[in-house]
């Protein structure tokens, strides 16, 4: 069951973040998966320290991980620090990363930030190739063959978001 206060930051954030309802419908999507079906804004594995010395930590401040966190997840000093700064927040996201784990509303703001500053400008995602979102999201990881069956699960989720918010042109699953 999605958690409420996660659904209400959802809610509250995505009215008048995107040009359209179709770009919304792969937003949503995303979200959905990347959040275990808006119940987790921190990668699990590293919630408890697990991940110590991962995700460039060494570049970031000392004692600091910069492990998944957010709606779609975030990683990488570089990334907390662009997302903070982007949010007009300066760099307390970066000094402070767990904070994008603590307040939903945090999380749901570093997602939007994330999706326009690095997901819809790549190439295909305008074009309609939902596919092309998963690559900026995770592509090194379920775009490089190999049988794996993600990027397709991602597509089901955004062909049921598309047909509850009335999207009748449907992205392709091209772009992965």
């Amino acid at each position: 069951t999605p958690n409420p206060e996660y659904l209400d930051a959802v809610a509250e954030k995505m009215s008048g973040a995107f040009d359209s309802v179709d770009e919304a419908a792969m937003f949503l999507a995303q979200i959905i998966h990347e959040s275990a079906g808006l119940t987790k804004i921190e990668e699990e594995a590293c919630a408890n320290g697990g991940c110590e010395g991962q995700y460039g930590s060494d570049q970031g401040e000392p004692g600091k991980s910069y492990h998944g966190r957010g709606f779609i997840q975030l990683t990488w000093p570089d990334n907390y620090k662009a997302a903070s700064e982007g949010l007009g927040m300066g760099d307390e996201l970066y000094k402070n990363p767990e904070k994008v784990s603590e307040d939903p509303k945090i999380a749901m703001d570093v997602s939007i930030w994330f999706w326009q500053n690095r997901v819809a400008n790549q190439p295909g995602v305008k074009e309609g190739q939902f596919g092309a979102t998963t690559k900026a999201i995770n592509g090194p990881i379920e775009c490089s063959g190999g049988g794996n069956e993600t990027p397709q699960k991602r597509y089901d989720i955004y062909t049921k978001v598309a047909k509850i918010l009335g999207v009748t042109n449907l992205a392709s699953p091209d772009g992965c």
